[in-house]
């Protein structure tokens, strides 16, 4: 298994815009000195309680100076939001500035209220997410590339500064609905999701591998990641205390999100309501069951990461460590335990192969 925290960056009313984001780059800090394989950050807009990050990629270039390991990356950039050019370059001089740790992931976006903050019809996301993500690979590999369709025209002789990744950073593509799991395996991109029951992540990990044989072949397989909600303390008293009413809530504003996603006869927003909804319909004791929450003290957390590394089906875990509620601080220690207690204890083919704290280089 490879290991990544995400956050979305849900506001923490307590603190100040500023301390948020100090304490999103104290999160990816004690990742990297943990031994956590990577870090994504998500792009969100127009709602600070749901994230106080319209541009994960200014937090990134942050992070990459107070951090040495870690992969760093957005899950996702949302592409019809954003020239391909501008995207482009973004990432040529982020991955410079972490010396090459960078990783990235593409989504088309669902939320409605952000759809209507860039006046973006929902009905042309699909094929502007596939125009865009097209000419950016175009962008990214060649020359002197000239492109003229419905969306953008232009010119670009090289895009600025050159690459240190070749031919580009590891991608990920989030990967829910039948179309979006064939279109990570067409691009040979690793596939990922969150707040996914392990039974229908099986499915998906299956629709994966079979893509990915149909247009990839014999190349080794891309990842797959399987998302959690951590929160992990010295004792079940001490989790009880800070976490279950946060993680009860979690479940309650995402079911707010929900609701604010486009409706009609789109299949691919369907597929995502279907597996969302079955994390927010969950009881608290069902959320563990179904391997979306690991819970408890270090010897509960252990028992329960075993199970989803049996079970889920990945090859990679996406874990979220801070959510709206959480105390930071109980979040911080959360993120340590899991990474030096719970990974180390739950996954030892892992611990025999990096070390304890060790990371996979998977960046």
């Amino acid at each position: 298994m490879e290991y990544r925290g995400f956050n979305v960056g849900e506001q923490i009313p307590e603190l100040s815009a500023l301390d948020n984001y100090r304490h999103t780059l104290d999160l990816v800090q004690k990742a990297d000195e943990t031994g956590i394989d990577g870090w994504f950050l998500a792009e969100h807009h127009g709602n600070p309680s749901f994230s106080l990050v319209p541009s994960p990629n200014l937090l990134l270039a942050v992070a990459a100076e107070r951090t040495s390991q870690i992969g760093l990356g957005a899950l996702v950039t949302v592409l019809p939001y954003h020239h391909p050019v501008r995207v482009a370059e973004e990432i040529r001089m982020l991955d410079v500035l972490s010396e090459g740790r960078l990783e990235i992931g593409f989504g088309r976006g669902a939320i409605r209220h952000e759809q209507g903050i860039y006046g973006i019809d929902r009905d042309t996301t699909a094929e502007l997410f596939e125009d865009g993500l097209q000419l950016l690979m175009r962008l990214l590999t060649e020359t002197d590339v000239e492109f003229e369709n419905k969306w953008w025209h232009g010119v670009v002789p090289q895009i600025v500064p050159a690459a240190v990744q070749v031919p580009h950073p590891e991608m990920w593509i989030v990967a829910v609905s039948a179309s979006s799991i064939d279109r990570a395996a067409r691009y040979g991109a690793h596939g990922a999701i969150t707040l996914t029951p392990m039974e229908l992540s099986r499915e998906h990990v299956a629709s994966y591998e079979e893509a990915w044989r149909r247009y990839q072949g014999d190349r080794p397989r891309g990842k797959f990641s399987f998302g959690i909600t951590i929160a992990v303390a010295e004792s079940h008293a001490e989790a009880e205390r800070f976490a279950r009413e946060p993680l009860e809530e979690k479940a309650n504003i995402f079911l707010q999100q929900i609701s604010d996603r486009p409706k009609g006869n789109d299949p691919a927003y369907a597929e995502h309501e279907a597996g969302w909804r079955d994390y927010v319909d969950s009881s608290f004791e069902a959320m563990i069951d179904k391997g979306l929450v690991v819970y408890g003290s270090v010897d509960e957390a252990v028992e329960q990461l075993q199970r989803i590394i049996a079970e889920c089906g990945a090859d990679a875990i996406t874990f979220i460590p801070q959510f709206v509620g959480l105390d930071p601080s109980f979040a911080l220690r959360s993120l340590e335990l899991f990474a030096t207690e719970v990974i180390p204890k739950a996954d030892p083919e892992r611990a025999a192969r990096v070390g304890v704290g060790g990371r996979t280089g998977a960046a």
